[in-house]
């Protein structure tokens, strides 16, 4: 019970060590004007903008790449004040581990409530860079939001059913042992 007590301590204490500013380092609307049509953006891979040794290459700005869809994300605690009502924040890369925090504006948000996990979208949107703190440590970092002005759905992901599922779990034991 005391070691169940300690995690939990530990995970709260890192949760809140994390903070981020308040003001975004850029704003799109006065510094960064929307592209004109879809050629304007930058074509980039997901795993490339969401990879920390190329993502600051795309800072600041217009890009649009194909990524899956993973879920729809709820916690908002750690984005900055101006991002927490009035976005939906949504997750990508199906096998991806990413930090990358993708937000897309409330009113253009309606087909994020009818994706599934896998479904293949193309995301065209701005890079914006943010300034995050940490309470613990005093360290800074710098971190991008990933702003969608438009998302697209390009392919529904396949459903799998659970004897499939189980299948490649089987497979993928059975490579881990080889």
């Amino acid at each position: 019970m005391r070691l169940l007590l300690s995690y939990l301590i530990l995970i709260s204490l890192v949760i809140l060590s994390c903070s981020v500013s308040d003001k975004a380092e850029s704003t799109i609307a006065l510094k960064n004007p929307s592209p004109i049509t879809e050629n304007d953006y930058i074509s980039a891979p997901f795993q490339k903008i969401t990879n920390p040794a190329f993502a600051q290459e795309y800072a600041n700005k217009w890009v649009r790449c194909k990524a899956n869809f993973s879920t729809q994300v709820n916690m908002v605690i750690d984005l900055p004040a101006e991002y927490k009502t009035n976005y939906v924040r949504i997750s990508c890369g199906v096998g991806t581990v990413t930090s990358l925090n993708i937000l897309i504006p409330k009113d253009k948000s309606d087909l994020v409530f009818e994706l599934t996990y896998g479904d293949k979208i193309e995301l065209f949107g701005h890079l914006t860079p943010i300034s995050t703190h940490s309470v613990l440590s005093g360290a800074g970092q710098s971190n991008l939001l990933f702003i969608v002005e438009k998302l697209v759905l390009l392919e529904k992901g396949k459903e799998v059913s659970e004897s499939e599922l189980k299948e490649v779990l089987n497979a993928l034991q059975k490579e881990k042992k080889n």
